[in-house]
């Protein structure tokens, strides 16, 4: 079960630092064409421009790559484009074109390999990214605020997982030290009892044949993407967090816990 564990943590992390970049990307996107259809003039237009110039050379002057103001000037180029397709074509298309630089960018820097798995993964990423993303960029906020629900209970697992919860401690350090085990093992089965009690209850909220959002379909008014989908991460979360807290006190009951933040990755 350990083994295990460690597995899901690391899935767990994968997940959270690829939808804090999705959510930010979808963000930064949204800013950018909404600001695109404002009412602007040629000198607002060239003030950008030459801003955007001044922060790409500095971030190529900072990594120290050659001939940096050309370098700039081609990304500012290559971000012009961007804008333009934005404008002129549907949304999937500037995801698309995000991916391909950047698994160009990645690929340009790996071995063979490499380069195959990556040309493999791009395979199911642009498919999905042609037949799921929707119309315009509208969406880009419901998306986060559904991933950023995902990454809470994701995040909550995670601090279960390494015991990094807020813990009344006081009344840890008055337990005798003989005791501090049981203490310990009580604690946790009372926080398990708690996270299951959550998971059954939103369990039923979203797959529960009798009303749950599964049953009832329906689906996020800007995205499309089903109202359950996005519920879901509330009884996964609370039913990891369940497992884990049992873990603990089970460790906790044959004295082998180890300290908060100490759990091996």
């Amino acid at each position: 079960m350990g083994a295990l564990d460690r597995i899901y943590y690391r899935i767990e992390r994968a997940i959270v630092v690829a939808s804090m970049g999705a959510m930010a990307l979808m963000v930064t996107l949204d800013v950018i064409y909404r600001r695109l259809h404002g009412e602007h003039g040629w000198a607002t237009r060239a003030g950008i421009a030459v801003a955007a110039y001044a922060v790409l050379l500095f971030a190529a002057r900072t990594v120290k790559v050659k001939a940096a103001p050309l370098v700039a000037l081609g990304l500012l180029a290559a971000l012009f484009g961007l804008t333009r397709l934005m404008l002129l074509a549907p949304s999937k298309w500037t995801y698309v074109a995000l991916w391909a630089l950047g698994a160009a960018g990645v690929a340009s820097g790996a071995g063979g390999r490499a380069r195959a798995a990556l040309a493999l993964a791009s395979i199911p990423v642009v498919a999905f990214l042609l037949k799921f993303v929707p119309e315009g960029f509208s969406w880009a906020k419901e998306v986060s605020l559904i991933l950023l629900l995902w990454v809470g209970f994701f995040g909550a697992s995670m601090a279960t997982h390494d015991r990094r919860h807020i813990t009344i401690d006081f009344i840890r350090k008055l337990v005798p030290e003989a005791r501090r085990n049981a203490y310990e093992c009580a604690s946790h089965l009372l926080s398990a009892g708690f996270a299951g009690f959550l998971a059954y209850l939103s369990w039923l909220y979203v797959f529960g044949s009798d009303g749950g959002l599964y049953v009832l379909g329906g689906s996020f008014h800007h995205s499309d993407v089903p109202l359950w989908a996005g519920i879901a991460a509330v009884p996964l979360g609370f039913a990891t967090m369940t497992l884990r807290f049992a873990g603990h006190a089970i460790a906790a009951a044959r004295g082998h816990l180890k300290p908060a933040g100490e759990t091996h990755r």
